[in-house]
């Protein structure tokens, strides 16, 4: 004759705060590490003058610049980025071009577009050291 054994497992239960705590700790990490590359940053442009515009572009917006380079070909800058809660612009499409104003860009000779998305094709510069750093041996 067999035996059978039944094992009782209890699992702890969650508060519906300590649920809904858990969820959004879950959707900030998940959000904060996707990364985002900007294309097109105007050379003259600091880290800050980049978060600035892009704050100014929905309202509430929180960006965090991982990184700003000058491009190989030294007409634009790329930069890498992370948002603690993604824009909704973002949320409905994986890429965002963003009109850069005159009034923002002093060097601009004509139209330009910052180019947002997450798929990082091509090249991508993360750093750029200054000209005096450059070794040629």
């Amino acid at each position: 004759m067999k035996k059978h054994m039944i094992m009782k497992l209890q699992l702890p239960l969650l508060s519906s705060a300590e649920a809904a705590a858990s969820e959004s700790t879950d959707k900030e990490s998940q959000s904060d590490s996707i990364s985002f590359r900007i294309r097109g940053v105007p050379t003259d442009w600091s880290r800050e003058q980049l978060q600035s515009f892009l704050k100014s572009q929905e309202n509430g917006l929180d960006v965090s610049i991982k990184s700003l380079a000058t491009d190989a070909g030294e007409q634009y800058q790329s930069a890498t980025i992370t948002f603690p809660d993604l824009p909704s612009r973002l949320q409905r499409h994986p890429h965002w071009d963003i009109v850069v104003p005159a009034t923002f860009n002093a060097m601009a000779a004509g139209e330009q577009y910052l180019s947002i998305d997450k798929d990082f094709y091509g090249l991508t510069t993360l750093f750029a050291p200054t000209p005096g750093d450059h070794k040629i041996e």
